[in-house]
């Protein structure tokens, strides 16, 4: 079962873990980055993140187990930014396509008419699960630019 959970600090110490020791999934989001992260610096710098951006953040719990993040930041009124990041242990099983969606009831909930997400091209599964709501995409370098209408 999945859930979305507002993020705390009881989610810190799980997130991080994932973050400095899944090599897979830190290939996929930003390979030049070699530096391990600490609690504190993650709870800083996301905290950080979210008022900056007045993002609503979620931690995605999969039966009980932290394992990614989903976010929704704001640009505008009504258009918001969605990005999001799963434990690689959990791909390919929909876990991902589940959460998009309890996010996307998330920002209905709160207003949200537009929806944009940053798609690196070699996501092909990001990519299916914006097309599978209807996106249109914009291929800007080396990502697509998806927008969805709510």
């Amino acid at each position: 079962m999945l859930q979305l959970e507002k993020f705390e600090k009881q989610y810190v110490k799980d997130l991080v873990k994932i973050l400095n020791t899944d090599d897979v999934l830190k290939e996929r989001l930003c390979p030049s980055v070699v530096d391990k992260i600490t609690e504190d610096e993650f709870w800083i710098k996301t905290n950080d993140w979210i008022t900056k951006r007045n993002s609503k953040y979620f931690v995605i719990l999969i039966n009980g187990a932290v394992c990614g993040t989903i976010s929704l930041s704001k640009v505008r009124n009504g258009v918001f930014n969605c990005g999001y990041w799963l434990a690689s242990p959990y791909w390919g099983q929909h876990w991902g396509t589940q959460a998009f969606n309890m996010v996307l009831a998330e920002a209905r909930r709160h207003g949200i008419h537009i929806l944009h997400g940053h798609i690196p091209i070699n996501n092909i599964v990001s990519y299916n699960i914006w097309r599978n709501e209807k996106a249109s995409f914009e291929k800007k370098g080396n990502q697509y630019i998806a927008t969805l209408t709510l």
